[in-house]
C-alpha cells in the first residue's frame, strides 16, 4: 500500500462536494429545493448537473 492511499479518496471527495455544492446552487437559481439537489449533486455527480439545468431558471 502507498503513502498516498487515502489521497486518492480525499480529492475524489472534495470533488463530489465542489458538485453538491454546484447543483445546490444551480437548484436554487431554478427555484428547486437546495438541500436535496445537494445531496443529488453529491452522489450522482455530473448526471445530476444535468437533471437539474433542464429546469428553466425563474424569472424574478
Amino acid at each position: 500500500m502507498s503513502k498516498y492511499f487515502m489521497l486518492q479518496y480525499l480529492i475524489f471527495l472534495l470533488i463530489n462536494i465542489i458538485i453538491g455544492f454546484v447543483a445546490s446552487n444551480m437548484a436554487a437559481k431554478r427555484g428547486l429545493l437546495k438541500i436535496p439537489a445537494y445531496f443529488v449533486g453529491f452522489f450522482g455527480s455530473f448526471l445530476a448537473l444535468l437533471i437539474i439545468a433542464m429546469f428553466p431558471k425563474r424569472m424574478e
